[in-house]
C-alpha cells in the first residue's frame, strides 16, 4: 500500500478512494493497539508521506472518512498534521483569494 502511495498516481489515488483501501489498514492500527512496533511505525510513516507530500485527495478522503478512528491517536502529530492539512485546503477553496 506504501509503494503505490508513494507513486503520487492519481489513476491508484482514485482507486485506493473509491475501493477504501485504507479501511483495513486503519483496523489494523486500531486493532495493534498501543504496541509500538513495526506495523504501527509502518502505518504512521505512511501517512506521514500523505501529509507531507501533500496529496490532496488522498488528505481529504483519509480526514472524511476515517477522521474518528484517528483523533484519539495523540502520541504522534501526523493525524492532527492530516486534519490541518484538510482545513486548510478547504480554507483555500472557500477563499481562493489565500491562495496567492
Amino acid at each position: 500500500m506504501r509503494r503505490i502511495v508513494g507513486l503520487k498516481d492519481e489513476f491508484y489515488n482514485r482507486y485506493i478512494m473509491r475501493n477504501f483501501l485504507f479501511e483495513p489498514v486503519i483496523k489494523a492500527f486500531r486493532n495493534n493497539g498501543s504496541r509500538y512496533n513495526l506495523l504501527n511505525s509502518a502505518i504512521i510513516e505512511m501517512f506521514e508521506y500523505v501529509r507531507v507530500e501533500d496529496i490532496k485527495s488522498l488528505t481529504a478522503h483519509i480526514v472524511e472518512n476515517y477522521w474518528k478512528s484517528l483523533e484519539d491517536v495523540d502520541y504522534v502529530q501526523t493525524f492532527k498534521g492530516l486534519k490541518l492539512r484538510y482545513e486548510q485546503q478547504r480554507e483555500r477553496q472557500d477563499n481562493p483569494k489565500l491562495d496567492r
